[in-house]
């Protein structure tokens, strides 16, 4: 299942998503794909129709679009509105026990405005790694880094180094 989201413009999903679609080292057959956007007032336009069409493979279910300026100045009615959406799909989302992610363990980084209580698992443990890896960044910790990391991957730091 791939949730897939991206602001609307011109009525329509942005380029850099049809070069990510159109990628082929992406396999998405056998793959439900739930598109989300934020959009100005054309809601989700022509993209789920671009959707289909660029990755027939794939099983493409009925999207959400939410204004641009409720998820910018309405949290709430943004955040009700994907819970809203979350339960009409039926997926069985499970709680992650917070034993399992310790974050005071990250001496170098802090959580501002982080709602752990109220996330579900992946989240979690996405934040989780995040942190880590900001901890090994800043203690230059490259064994922890390559762990979490693709040796695909290069760094390069701002200095160019």
């Amino acid at each position: 299942m791939i949730f897939l989201g991206y602001p609307i413009w011109n009525g329509n999903c942005p380029n850099i998503m049809l070069t990510f679609m159109e990628n082929e080292s992406y396999d998405f057959s056998g793959k439900t794909v739930i598109p989300f956007c934020t959009h100005g007032g054309s809601s989700l336009g022509r993209s789920e129709s671009t959707i289909k069409s660029e990755i027939p493979s794939a099983t493409v279910w009925g999207g959400l679009a939410i204004a641009g300026t409720t998820a910018q100045n309405d949290r709430d009615t943004a955040r009700s509105q994907v819970e809203s959406f979350i339960g009409r799909l039926n997926l069985n989302f499970t709680r992650t026990s917070m034993a399992k992610y310790d974050f005071s363990e990250f001496t170098n980084v802090e959580l501002i405005n982080a709602d752990l209580d109220g996330m579900i698992g992946a989240q979690l443990e996405i934040l989780y790694l995040q942190a880590k890896y900001c901890q090994a960044m800043t203690e230059a910790n490259t064994d922890t880094m390559r762990e979490l990391t693709s040796e695909n991957i290069t760094f390069t730091h701002m200095s160019g180094k």
